[in-house]
């Protein structure tokens, strides 16, 4: 009669298994970190542009984006005469 080895492939399993769940919870807690720190930018982002010192500021930079274009028109056409 042969030895039982039964004992022996559910220790093999046990251990399979503790390897697996080791391996999700440091997973877990990475990807954690990260993902919350990419939501609260997200948040921050979008809770900014609905408020109305945002877009007032959004039109301030237009306004002087445009500004600059137009001087640097006025440059070069007096640089061409």
């Amino acid at each position: 009669m042969g030895r039982d080895t039964s004992g022996a492939a559910a220790v093999e399993y046990v251990m399979i298994l503790a390897g697996i769940a080791a391996t999700v919870v440091v997973a877990w807690t990475v990807m954690g970190t990260s993902l919350n720190a990419l939501f609260t930018d997200t948040a921050a982002g979008v809770s900014s542009a609905g408020s109305p010192v945002a877009q007032a500021d959004a039109g301030e930079s237009d306004d002087s984006a445009s500004d600059d274009d137009s001087e640097s028109d006025s440059d070069a056409d007096s640089d061409s005469d």
